[in-house]
């Protein structure tokens, strides 16, 4: 495997899918794939804004449980943090989405003030 196939080539790949695909399959795809780059900055940044954003559930769905899975591994930063709030204080929101987003404020004990 050529060692620009799993590299930054592929996560750039994803990010453009993941941010600009009019079909929400292949967002969920990408989104799939960008978990191995969860790590990543850029990769993060983006799957807040997909969670912020994305006018499909499934999708945001997606892009929670890589910024916060269940398993524990959280990395949370300031910036997740604002994002979880802004998104349960959003109306867009579906309820699975932000349920799961109230579960991990909860969890770190950040403020919850939903009006």
């Amino acid at each position: 495997m050529p060692a620009a196939q799993g590299g930054d080539d592929v996560r750039d790949a994803l990010l453009n899918s993941v941010l600009h695909d009019p079909n929400a399959a292949v967002r969920l795809k990408a989104i799939e794939g960008l978990q191995r780059f969860s790590a990543d900055a850029g990769s993060r940044s983006a799957l807040r804004y997909v969670l912020e954003h994305d006018d499909n559930p499934g999708v945001r769905s997606q892009a929670i449980e890589i910024l916060a899975p269940r398993d524990g591994r959280l990395a949370l930063t300031p910036e997740l943090a604002g994002t979880l709030q802004d998104v349960v204080r959003s109306a867009d929101s579906d309820d699975y989405v932000r349920t799961r987003c109230l579960e991990v404020l909860r969890q770190i004990n950040a403020p919850v003030d939903v009006y």
